[in-house]
């Protein structure tokens, strides 16, 4: 059932990402990482909600969907060959790989590091077991929920809880933000190879959050500031790059206690180097404000904003909610 398990949350990615590759007319290795953060926001949406079990149905149900729509949409428009141009690829090849050695490496792997016993294995169990974003029994601490949620929606999909799907779900997560690397390689084998050693060896980089080691979402943020910047730099301007920034930032928030103030950083620094740049060319201040960077960066505040915003009103909600549990409990003693 494991296997089986494994495979189909394979399936669940590669479906979200076809559709993607389809929709915005790119290589899937560009929008593999769009599946993760769909999935994981898609999963917060619904825990906040208090429906975590039933966003694992539906998101499951929705990515065959959306599959079917992409192959459906395909073959009726006879472009059969250029979506499988742009899924069948190096990137998707090594992801694919990567995905099932990964399996292998973090079967029945057990977490030693201190930080997995105070918070973070803890609080993947506490989800899988309660079906509840907070945590139950630790209401000292209640970081935001990601990467927690989307360890859950994996371990529901495997069918069981496992240290090893947590450190699993970290691996690979993080590999899929530095795939959209292999649109460098021009289809050269010395550069594709250069690039897959590049994508498994930028991770250990992060040495003293030990990635390769634990669930830690630490190194996670180091290659998230770096794929946002390395993305808002080199991509043009289009509906997928907007997409993409937005979607990255919103995950980027509820990423640990520290995500909202590297997002707003990140933001600020981005901001300030289009004022500066615009500013080089002699645009004028009404040129900048009513620029499309400008509007994307607004957009993308609002949604820095927002999302935080929902984390910190579902916290409060239950917060009093406890609150008046537990004042009930002790009238009645």
């Amino acid at each position: 059932m494991t296997i089986l398990g494994y495979l189909f949350l394979y399936t669940i990615i590669l479906s979200i990402s076809v559709f993607y590759a389809d929709i915005f007319q790119k290589k899937i290795e560009k929008t593999i990482f769009l599946s993760f953060i769909s999935i994981t926001l898609l999963m917060y949406l619904f825990g906040i909600i208090g429906q975590l079990q039933i966003g694992v149905i539906i998101v499951s149900i929705l990515s065959i969907l959306l599959l079917a729509f992409t192959i459906f949409k395909n073959i009726k428009k006879h472009t059969l060959k250029n979506l499988e141009e742009k899924t069948i690829t190096t990137g998707s090849i090594f992801f694919t790989i990567i995905f099932f050695v990964f399996i292998i490496a973090t079967l029945r792997r057990e977490l030693t590091n201190w930080d997995q016993f105070t918070y973070w294995s803890i609080a993947a169990k506490d989800m899988f077991n309660t079906n509840q974003i907070l945590m139950s029994i630790q209401d000292f601490i209640q970081y935001p929920p990601i990467p927690a949620v989307l360890q859950y929606f994996f371990m529901k999909i495997i069918g069981e809880y496992s240290q090893g799907i947590e450190i699993f779900t970290m691996w690979i997560l993080g590999i899929s933000f530095l795939l959209p690397l292999f649109e460098k390689t021009n289809g050269k084998k010395i550069a594709t190879v250069m690039i897959s050693l590049i994508i498994l060896c930028v991770p250990a980089v992060f040495q003293m959050l030990i990635f390769y080691e634990s669930s830690y979402p630490d190194a996670l943020l180091g290659i998230i500031i770096g794929e946002l910047s390395y993305f808002y730099f080199s991509e043009k301007t289009s509906k997928y790059k907007t997409i993409s920034i937005l979607l990255t930032f919103a995950f980027l928030t509820l990423t640990k206690p520290t995500g909202i103030v590297i997002a707003l950083i990140l933001w600020f620094t981005l901001a300030l180097f289009e004022v500066l740049a615009k500013r080089n060319l002699n645009k004028k201040i009404k040129e900048i404000i009513f620029s499309k960077e400008a509007k994307i960066l607004f957009v993308t505040l609002i949604v820095i904003v927002l999302i935080y915003t929902s984390w910190i009103v579902y916290r409060k909600i239950v917060d009093f909610k406890t609150q008046n549990t537990f004042g009930q409990a002790f009238r009645w003693q």
